[in-house]
């Protein structure tokens, strides 16, 4: 474990039937992984605004994990999962959202790095060839 934090947070919900409002407040534990990735771990008290709606508990995992796949191409696994308790009305509920992404930028910057100097040696092959050098009888190449 590299570091417990407090935390808390209110959640908004506007446009459907009724606003809601939730309230959290807990703790956070992150726990060092190689690399440089990310894994938490969150616990909340979790209360919705309304006399009918009970107290529950909010257990939330997230993770950013860097997965190289090859020398060109990295990729990371990031995401959370809500696991919210029975509030009364209602049922547990769950929530997620994984995603997979790939790292354009590092693929696009590995590759520029090989064509640049293949660009530099194709420029001084073509000053070779003739623009600006001298033939051995001392007169220029055209």
């Amino acid at each position: 474990m590299s570091d417990v934090l407090l935390a808390g947070g209110i959640n908004v919900l506007f446009g459907g039937p009724e606003d809601s409002f939730v309230y959290l407040a807990g703790s956070a534990f992150k726990f060092n992984i190689p690399g440089s990735g990310l894994l938490q771990l969150e616990t909340y008290y979790y209360k919705q605004q309304g006399g009918v709606y009970e107290g529950t508990y909010q257990i939330t995992p997230s993770w950013d994990v860097p997965l190289p796949l090859t020398e060109n191409v990295r990729l990371r696994f990031r995401g959370f999962m809500d696991f919210i308790g029975d509030r009364g009305p209602g049922s547990t509920q769950y929530l997620t959202q994984p995603q997979l992404l790939l790292d354009l930028g590092h693929t696009w910057a590995r590759r520029a790095r090989f064509t640049r100097p293949r660009v530099a040696l194709l420029e001084q092959r073509g000053r070779d060839r003739g623009a600006g050098r001298i033939h051995p009888a001392g007169q220029p190449a055209f």
